[in-house]
């Protein structure tokens, strides 16, 4: 079987399943009074993007739905992290 560029997927230079599917940023949700020092991680997700800007509006959104489907879950920030740590956060 041959990747799209027409590499046999068996190949030692062929770009592994788990390589693939690894997420590039993780999505935080978080609780505490600033997102760079969050008290408590409420929720987290893989983001399948190295666009920090994509991360954080579906995070924006992913807060804003969560505050408002499920109040007592007390969720107060967002956090974007890469694997050198959280990139951006918010609401400031």
């Amino acid at each position: 079987m041959l990747d799209a560029s027409g590499m046999a997927l068996d190949h030692p230079s062929a770009p592994s399943r788990q390589k693939a599917r690894r997420a590039l940023l993780t999505i935080e949700l978080t609780r505490g009074l600033n997102w760079q020092e969050p008290a408590e991680t409420i929720d987290c997700r893989e983001c399948q993007t190295d666009s920090i800007e994509f991360a954080a509006a579906e995070a924006l959104h992913w807060l804003m739905q969560t505050q408002r489907t499920a109040p007592a879950r007390g969720v107060t920030h967002y956090r974007v992290v890469a694997e050198a740590g959280a990139v951006v956060g918010g609401p400031p």
